[in-house]
């Protein structure tokens, strides 16, 4: 699962999902969380955390109730919409790779540690 969406394209996708009225639009914008201080703007995978007393850090239930929804949507969305290759961004933890539409339509989502 991308760590890192590009803004612009993260907006395309949110756009998407409610157009098709995916059922986890709520969980994306839940999920991730814009970052105005990259350039350009991203939106950056929050944290696995404790939430409504859900252990999220736990990987079943971060993977059942997290990262399979998420992939499916992003999968979903970045068949439905044009988006760019992939791009490079300089975080303050060094360099990321943002992936983006055809690395997610070609299945290099994967779980971030």
């Amino acid at each position: 699962m991308p760590g890192e969406i590009e803004a612009a394209e993260f907006e395309a996708i949110r756009k998407t999902t409610e157009e098709l009225k995916l059922p986890d639009c709520l969980l994306l914008t839940e999920r991730y969380a814009r970052d105005e201080n990259a350039v350009p703007p991203v939106y950056s995978l929050r944290r696995r955390l404790l939430k409504d007393g859900i252990d999220y850090t736990q990987f079943d239930i971060w993977s059942t109730r997290v990262e399979i929804p998420l992939r499916e949507l992003l999968t979903t969305c970045a068949n439905a919409v044009p988006l760019s290759n992939r791009s490079e961004s300089n975080t303050s933890q060094g360099q990321s790779l943002i992936l983006t539409g055809p690395a997610i339509r070609a299945n290099q989502l994967r779980l971030d540690p």
